[in-house]
């Protein structure tokens, strides 16, 4: 079928609203709404921006659709606990809007049209994290603090750009930085969706140099360490057969790999110091022993429960003594 602006225009929105229900601010303050507009979004793009939907495309979105409501419904049942139905009514209602995603451009678009689409909105999350990362050196004495998730505290100028400085800020020679979140809540998840428009840039379309290097410099205003580590190998990759021809390009790799290092090891030390390594290993034995403890169904997805209800979770000894 013949795409028009209008069928672009939806499209682009119904996949820059998916990728923000995965850490998007906009979904962080206004989950409920926000999950609702995305089904509504998906909905009538399946219904009037497509054709007919393909009998066995039909067929597999269904069943897709049923299983995971089984699951789901499941998982209620046999959870711990008071589990909040309003939560899990919400679970399925994303888990629907994906299906319905996915069945729209597979039934109505290709793939190569699906990534230029996709690329497109991850170009925007780029040039929105350059502004971000660069005016707050601007704007950093006209911050006002708000609190979203009841208990986080994040910093934003005029609800533009927005900033953790207590819990994201970190020095470089006396200059005050503070890790790029962009349009998410935390740093990590602006890399995962940075590294994905590197790939798609420097593997797959193989278009622009300066998208890279923007790219690369985006994920390093993020001071991930994983972020930095898998630019490091998608880079491996995309320089792989100019490196064959070029060894000079070994010495570059190298010259990057200097920085990074101090920086992984600042950042290695720095999560030491403030115990945040600690925490995170905490986390994974505490949540492996709750697996191993409930195998099958788990404790329920009420993250309220959860949080109480590892207050007093007794975590099996000879599991911790294992790592």
């Amino acid at each position: 079928m013949r795409l028009t602006i209008k069928h672009r225009l939806f499209d682009t929105i119904l996949l820059l609203l998916l990728v923000f229900s995965s850490g998007g601010l906009l979904f962080a303050f206004h989950r409920k709404l926000f999950s609702i507009v995305l089904f509504g979004t998906s909905i009538f793009s399946l219904l009037f921006l497509g054709k007919r939907i393909k009998k066995s495309v039909f067929n597999t979105s269904l069943f897709s659709l049923i299983f995971f409501c089984f699951i789901i419904c499941l998982n209620y049942v046999y959870s711990l606990g008071n589990q909040s139905f309003i939560k899990y009514g919400f679970h399925l209602l994303n888990i629907s809007s994906c299906v319905f995603i996915l069945t729209h451009f597979i039934n109505n678009r290709d793939s190569s049209y699906f990534l230029q689409r996709l690329r497109w909105v991850l170009r925007l999350i780029l040039y929105y994290s350059l502004c971000n990362f660069l005016f707050y050196f601007l704007l950093k004495n006209n911050l006002s603090q708000i609190t979203y998730q009841t208990d986080k505290i994040l910093h934003t100028f005029n609800y533009i750009f927005f900033y953790s400085p207590e819990r994201s800020a970190f020095n470089i020679l006396g200059l005050e930085f503070v890790r790029n979140q962009g349009w998410f809540w935390e740093p990590g998840i602006n890399q995962i969706y940075l590294n994905i428009l590197l790939y798609l840039d420097g593997l797959v379309f193989k278009r622009n140099k300066w998208i890279i290097l923007l790219t690369v410099f985006a994920i390093f205003t993020t001071y991930s360490t994983t972020g930095i580590i898998i630019m490091i190998i998608i880079l491996i990759f995309i320089f792989k057969s100019s490196i064959k021809q070029n060894p000079v390009l070994i010495f570059l790799a190298i010259s990057i790999a200097i920085p990074f290092y101090f920086i992984a090891k600042s950042n290695v030390e720095e999560k030491l110091e403030t115990s945040s390594f600690q925490k995170r290993y905490f986390d994974l034995i505490e949540t492996l022993s709750i697996t191993k403890d409930y195998p099958l169904t788990g404790i329920g997805m009420d993250d309220t429960f959860f949080s109480d209800f590892r207050s007093s979770h007794f975590i099996d000894n000879n599991l911790v003594n294992s790592f």
